[in-house]
């Protein structure tokens, strides 16, 4: 096999990865998203449901 002839193999090898990708998104890159959306809500989710069940506790 001559030179030019694996340099071809290679470019059509890698034109062929670039066809077969897929991304890797998913549910649960979905739902990771939206708790990592939620955690500045933490303090007053926590504090609403101390008033709600009447400062008992804690």
């Amino acid at each position: 096999m001559h030179g030019w002839e694996k340099q071809s193999q290679q470019v059509r090898r890698s034109i062929m990865a670039d066809k077969d990708f897929k991304e890797p998104y998913n549910i649960f890159y979905f739902l990771g998203f939206i708790a990592v959306l939620l955690i500045p809500t933490l303090p007053a989710t926590l504090t609403w449901l101390r008033v709600m069940n009447g400062y008992a506790g804690f």
